[in-house]
């Protein structure tokens, strides 16, 4: 029994190391594949030369980069052995492959201008978890934020591999998923903050730990209602019903959210089938609304 024990106690690192691969953030995996999905709907009727090889590609190596980061980060926190390590270099390799055979089969500028976008967003993250530490900077709504912007740049990079360019299209999806993703992150946030007060609730509380949330739901009107009144853009009226589409589900759950915000731990499973239906009904609306805001 006890040499059962001390091997048990050996294997655990290495067992805790290969459960890190796949991350636990369910978020996180809306954020990486809706855009994705939006990307490769989007491109469908547009698609060139060994377009189904490169959107395998895209796929495998967002996948890779995504579990291979979260590992390294937590390989990091913890000092994980190089042993250890091992599963993490292998998946980020193969990500790396995947994104060496994009650059060979892609041009070049479609590619690299998702590249020159995101590093220095990436390089960000990397320098704060490095000075961090084993604290956890990537938990915080910037870091979060930063996440986000590298997460959903799958969905030009699908674009990009099915019609080979970075187009308005491309932007107007990767800008569109980040604001819409970002209002879930700070919703969440908000009623995480919430629930560490037991006593002193009050307005004030309320107000102090909304703010993030304000400012999204501000930022995000007054962003629906520049849209909306674009006259150059040929069949604004349709536009305003998809932005509607689009943001109108989480704006309203935003606001519900602050009226009835109260220090308690939220049922995370309700939270997250809450976020799933709402990204969906995004994917189904952003599609024909970049569409939309790209017509000639």
């Amino acid at each position: 029994m006890a040499a059962r024990s001390e091997v048990a106690q050996n294997a655990a690192p290495g067992s805790k190391l290969a459960s890190s691969l796949i991350p636990r953030e369910h978020g996180a995996w809306l954020i990486l594949l809706i855009p994705m999905l939006a990307g490769t709907v989007l491109s469908a009727a547009e698609l060139r030369g060994f377009a189904l090889l490169r959107l395998l590609l895209v796929t495998v190596g967002a996948l890779c980069a995504f579990t291979g980061g979260s590992a390294a980060e937590a390989v990091l926190r913890r000092n994980q052995s190089v042993r250890c390590s091992t599963p993490v270099v292998a998946v980020l390799a193969i990500s790396a492959c995947c994104g060496v055979g994009l650059l060979l089969t892609v041009q070049r500028h479609a590619m690299l201008s998702i590249i020159i976008l995101i590093a220095p967003v990436l390089l960000i993250r990397v320098l704060a978890q490095v000075a961090a530490g084993k604290n956890r900077p990537d938990k915080t709504i910037m870091g979060e934020l930063l996440a986000t912007i590298i997460l959903t740049a799958t969905g030009p990079a699908a674009r990009a591999a099915l019609c080979d360019r970075f187009d308005s299209a491309s932007l107007w999806l990767w800008v569109l998923s980040v604001a819409f993703f970002s209002g879930g992150i700070v919703y969440v946030k908000m009623q995480l903050a919430a629930a560490k007060y037991r006593a002193n609730w009050g307005t004030a509380k309320r107000v102090n730990i909304s703010v993030p949330t304000l400012g999204w739901i501000g930022l995000m009107l007054a962003s629906a209602l520049l849209l909306m009144s674009r006259q150059p853009f040929s069949g604004s009226r349709s536009i305003r019903w998809l932005v509607l589409c689009a943001f109108g589900p989480g704006f309203i759950r935003a606001c519900i959210g602050i009226m009835r915000l109260q220090p308690r731990v939220p049922v995370l499973k309700r939270v997250g089938m809450i976020e799933a239906a709402l990204a969906t009904a995004f994917l189904c609306a952003v599609i024909p609304l970049v569409n939309a805001l790209t017509k000639p």
